[in-house]
């Protein structure tokens, strides 16, 4: 089991040493304790937040994450050439 520091992951993630606080705090991330001031993440947390916030951007910014395909507003996948003439990228 691979662990990482709270700075590390914050580094890795972009985002404040606070914010990774807060994500321990609501059970977002796992961590370990090793001691009363030493708090360890585990590899694997860090890996599965990763991957949950690349497909919340990815559903945001529309794109199907089943075919790799864009979606037009009413939510239909369309076809490659249609796509490329109606959605701009």
């Amino acid at each position: 089991m691979e662990l990482i520091t709270v700075g590390d992951a914050a580094s890795l993630l972009g985002i404040s040493t606070k914010r990774i606080y807060q994500l321990i705090e609501t059970g977002r991330l796992e961590t370990l304790k090793l001691g009363p001031r030493t708090t360890r993440i585990t590899r694997a947390s860090l890996d599965a937040f990763l991957a949950e916030r690349i497909r919340a951007e990815r559903r945001d910014r529309g794109i199907d994450i089943m075919s790799g395909g864009r979606r037009n507003p009413t939510g239909h996948t369309l076809p490659t050439r249609a796509r490329k003439r109606c959605v701009p990228d």
